[in-house]
């Protein structure tokens, strides 16, 4: 499993790389930004699923979960009612039972009563909610899939190259006429590098679309005219996803 300090480094790495022509380096906070903003970028495209127990009161209306990132967790809620760890499938309530409930206090998640349904968790039950959320990336807890540090780096790479840009254009701004030249010209350079880092992260990303397509798969395959057959199961993260390669 790879550590923060693993994608500190490598984020480090590749920008040194890329820029040793022009003498500019990172400052520590600058990393680390940089990396934050990947993560929370990247989320978007590979979520972390999280699942939370809560113990029902007979009431219909709860808080949302602990670590609920509104933008990104919103459309993803999932509810497994009632909870039977037994079952061979976990037991998800359809969608029109539970929706997002705008109060005085802020957002909470309600049981929908109607016509249609009239499913309440009976008081002292448990029920669990399963949705996406940011991943995480610290020095003391890393929840980013290994198969990710490739392109989680590279975006970060790319903020790296864009936030060292930024720093030279507001001295530019205050530099006399000739130095002002020179750091719009780095500018420049450190705007271009992070076009390039950028592009490399959506290259990866595409690829791994086309390689990995999504399914819920269990069991094994018997063969068939599809590739001879053959189609390897890929476990993706904590979330229990899995993935064939095709």
């Amino acid at each position: 499993m790879y550590k923060y300090k693993d994608y500190r480094g490598a984020v480090q790495d590749l920008v040194r790389d890329k820029t040793l022509q022009t003498q500019q380096s990172a400052q520590p906070n600058e990393v680390d930004t940089a990396l934050q903003l990947a993560v929370a970028e990247h989320s978007r495209q590979n979520p972390r699923n999280i699942v939370q127990e809560f113990t029902a009161d007979g009431t219909r209306l709860f808080p949302l979960p602990d670590l609920w990132v509104q933008g990104l967790s919103d459309g993803t809620l999932k509810v497994e009612y009632p909870v039977d760890p037994t079952a061979d499938m976990p037991r998800i309530l359809p969608d029109d039972v539970v929706d997002l409930y705008n109060t005085p206090t802020g957002y909470q998640f309600r049981f929908v009563v109607s016509k249609y349904n009239n499913i309440v968790p009976i008081s002292g039950d448990k029920f669990r909610t399963h949705f996406d959320t940011t991943h995480i990336l610290s020095i003391s807890q890393v929840t980013v899939p290994d198969m990710d540090f490739s392109a989680v780096t590279k975006l970060g790479s790319a903020n790296l190259c864009l936030i060292i840009g930024n720093r030279l254009a507001s001295f530019g701004n205050s530099a006399g006429r000739g130095d002002s030249v020179n750091f719009t010209d780095r500018q420049k350079d450190f705007m271009d590098y992070a076009r390039e880092f950028r592009q490399l992260y959506q290259d990866e990303m595409s690829q791994r679309e086309e390689v990995l397509k999504p399914g819920l798969v269990f069991g094994t395959f018997e063969e068939d005219e599809f590739n001879e057959g053959e189609r390897t199961i890929i476990p993706t993260d904590e979330s229990g996803r899995l993935f064939f390669r095709v």
